[in-house]
């Protein structure tokens, strides 16, 4: 009989020593953490000079901060409520835009307008958006306009004599949209085509905000597009 040990294949002894070696990239993959959804959707948020304000969103969080308003420029940062700073000051002109990641998501801070009062406080006004909004389609644009409008818990929706909920009217603007769906090529159709006026009276659309205003939707709603771009 041959009492000498028998000779192992490498590749058996690679397995003997390190079990599940040849699985190691499959449990790789699986525990590789999934790309965060952004916390913050798109946010207008309008901040007086010298002075910090909540950012919408992120339970107050994170703070919007800038200093005094000169020569059409303003000095802008954003912190964590501890002080920890997510954008360091900035100097920035209306229209310019900077980059910035809270909670792992990437986002991007535009300063849409500056407004230098000749009486009482100055203000500037900043949209707060993910970084991939930037890539929306159309149709993506469109369904942001719709959410955003059933996100206004507080207004109401004045159409043809009628005072309905914020969610009426996003149910209403979305039926029609699927009545006009060949003609609705954009969200600027979509704003013009459905959300402007009765299709039975011509009336216009209206909204009662939180604060009591009224505006006509088309114009808020073209106002918010705006702030997409």
């Amino acid at each position: 009989m041959n009492c000498l040990p028998r000779v192992l294949p490498v590749w058996v002894l690679i397995l003997l020593v390190v079990p599940g070696a040849t699985s190691c990239s499959k449990r790789e993959d699986s525990l590789a953490a999934p790309a965060p959804a952004p916390a913050i959707k798109s946010v207008i948020i309008t901040v007086k000079q010298r002075s910090t304000t909540p950012v919408p969103g992120t339970d107050e969080a994170l703070r919007l901060t800038i200093d005094d308003i000169t020569a059409d420029k303003v000095m802008t940062s954003l912190a964590m409520k501890d002080g920890a700073s997510v954008l360091a000051g900035r100097l920035m002109s209306q229209g310019e835009a900077a980059a910035f990641d809270y909670q792992g998501a990437a986002y991007r801070l535009k300063l849409k307008q500056l407004n230098n009062a000749l009486i009482g406080e100055d203000f500037a006004t900043f949209v707060i958006q993910p970084a991939s909004i930037a890539f929306l389609s159309e149709q993506d644009k469109i369904e942001h306009l719709i959410q955003h409008i059933a996100g206004l818990k507080e207004a109401k929706f004045l159409r043809n004599g009628g005072e309905h909920s914020a969610e009426e009217a996003a149910s209403h603007l979305r039926k029609k949209l699927a009545a006009a769906k060949s003609e609705i090529k954009s969200a600027d159709d979509f704003v013009a085509k459905v959300a402007t006026q009765s299709s039975l009276t011509d009336e216009p659309y209206t909204l009662r905000l939180s604060d009591g205003r009224l505006v006509n939707l088309a114009d808020y709603l073209r106002s918010e597009l705006q702030s997409l771009n």
